[in-house]
Order: structure tokens, then C-alpha cells, then sequence
């Protein structure tokens, strides 16, 4: 009983820090207009295509995703922050929780930046997916992208494509001595668009 507790708090942590993230982009509206904000919320959605490479194995995956961060701005170029989203496959879905950096090239209103993000991706398979005494874990990833920005008078329009290596594990609980952990990775590459209030 107490195992199952602890089961369902663990997986409903990355909800509830996405939750938390929600509300404080939200509380920034009151004050879009104000001369100074020191946070600077963002929200980007895209589509992600790619697989998992397993036993020398490439298996296709493509998926929807969304994320919410909260930023800081740093000489008016940079801005650095955390966040954590949702990527929705036909089989199951990632929940990210992620630090992230973004440098753009110039001041101008429109320019090209660079981007990473870093962090741990819990992961949970759908239930017509699930396979008995085998549990799907997620792991460590990193994201390095380029894009576009175009700059308006409060807020900010980002256009990129973005590369993700997610670490995976495969755990396979049968018999004591049958059981076994693994090691599986993802190679996707994401297109999204987003808006930061700047």
C-alpha cells in the first residue's frame, strides 16, 4: 500500500511542477505593460519525429509537444530558466522537466538563435501498450537547437528545429533470476514554434 503511494506521488510530480509553472506565467499578465519584469514566461509547441535505437534496432516514433518555462533575462539577449512539457505519442508519453538556455545573435527584431535544454524525462507507456512484467522508464536528455526570432513591441515569436538524445530504460520484471534492466535510447528531432513575453 504504501509502495503504491509512493508510486502515484512520484508520477504525478513532473503534473504538479507543470501546474506550478502555469500559474506563475499566468500571474505575469498584470503586469505585461510594466517597464521592468524580471520573468519572462514562454510557451512553445511543436511536432517531433524520430525513433529508438534498441538492440542495434531502429524503431519509428513521432509525437506532439508542448512545454511552459519561466525565464530570466540576462544582457538583453539571454535568457535562461526552467520548465517542464508534455510529448504525446500513440504509445505513450514523456514528461519533461528541463533546465534551458537561449542566446539570440543580436538586438535587432528579428534574428537567429541558439538554444539547449537539459534535464530528466519521466516517461509512461499508455495501457494498450503495456506488456506484462515490463515497465518503460524514462531517463537524462539534452537538446540543442537553432531558430528565428521575431521581435514585437511586449513579446517575442521563436521558430526552431531541435535535436533530443533521451536516455530509456527497459525493465523486465519476471522471476528473480530472469529479471533485467535495458538500456534503450531516443533520437528525435523537433520542429516548434513559440511566444515569450519579453
Amino acid at each position: 500500500m504504501i509502495a503504491c503511494s509512493y508510486l502515484h506521488m512520484k508520477c504525478n510530480l513532473p503534473l504538479l511542477f507543470l501546474m506550478l509553472l502555469c500559474r506563475a506565467a499566468f500571474s505575469q499578465q498584470d503586469s505585461i505593460h510594466a517597464p521592468t519584469r524580471s520573468i519572462h514566461p514562454m510557451i512553445e509547441v511543436g511536432v517531433m519525429t524520430g525513433g529508438e535505437v534498441s538492440n542495434g534496432l531502429f524503431i519509428y516514433r513521432n509525437a506532439k509537444v508542448a512545454e511552459l518555462s519561466i525565464n530570466l533575462k540576462s544582457r538583453s539577449r539571454i535568457y535562461y530558466g526552467a520548465g517542464a512539457g508534455i510529448e504525446g505519442s500513440p504509445k505513450g508519453m514523456f514528461v519533461p522537466v528541463f533546465l534551458q538556455f537561449k542566446g539570440m545573435a543580436n538586438k535587432k527584431s528579428v534574428s537567429s538563435f541558439i538554444s539547449i535544454q537539459a534535464g530528466y524525462g519521466f516517461s509512461r507507456a499508455y495501457s494498450s501498450y503495456r506488456v506484462l512484467n515490463v515497465e518503460q522508464k524514462g531517463g537524462l536528455f539534452f537538446s540543442p537547437g537553432i531558430g528565428y526570432k521575431l521581435a514585437f513591441d511586449h513579446s517575442i515569436v521563436l521558430l526552431s528545429i531541435n535535436y533530443k538524445h533521451q536516455f530509456m530504460k527497459m525493465v523486465y520484471t519476471g522471476l528473480a533470476p530472469n529479471s533485467y534492466t535495458h538500456d534503450s535510447n531516443l533520437h528525435m528531432v523537433s520542429f516548434k514554434a513559440g511566444w515569450l513575453l519579453d
